[in-house]
């Protein structure tokens, strides 16, 4: 029987040796064995990686690191074109209720990258009210790219 993903949620265990294996229900089970390597993989928070979590190595390491961190990793990422492992560290800044305005210009950055502009407009757009020094042009630059007017776009942002 297959599993819905809107009943189930999928989360998934990391072995030493890279491989991940998904689980529905962690709470059940307290270890398995590794198929590739043939090592026991105790379910504990450090091997259990949850449903909506990234599985990218650097974000594994880096994820309980402070948030500054976190960014200075993923500005290191962008700069080598590798937005895509730069976002799950922004996002998690972000998703701490960190009001960080580099996390969201970086995200907003990303998502640029990726031609996401929609996601890419609603982030910058709060780096933007954070003041950060360089999201207003990359902004307006969207704006642009998807044909919105000053006057569409509200002018408080409420939280």
């Amino acid at each position: 029987m297959l599993h819905h993903k809107e009943t189930n949620k999928t989360y998934h265990v990391i072995c030493s040796c890279g491989q991940t294996y998904p689980i529905v229900k962690p709470d059940l089970i307290d270890q398995l064995t590794c198929g590739v390597c043939g090592k026991i993989i105790r379910i504990n928070p450090e091997t259990l990686i949850a449903p909506n979590e990234s599985t990218t190595a650097i974000y594994r390491k880096l994820k309980n690191n402070p948030p500054m961190e976190r960014i200075i990793e993923g500005v290191r990422l962008i700069k080598e074109g590798k937005w895509e492992l730069a976002i799950p560290l922004f996002q998690s800044v972000i998703n701490e209720n960190k009001s960080i305005r580099e996390a969201y210009y970086g995200l907003g950055y990303c998502y640029y990258k990726e031609k996401k502009y929609l996601d890419s407009l609603i982030f910058l757009g709060i780096a933007v009210y954070l003041g950060h020094p360089n999201a207003k042009t990359l902004f307006e630059k969207l704006k642009q790219i998807l044909k919105i007017e000053t006057a569409d776009i509200p002018t408080k942002l409420d939280f």
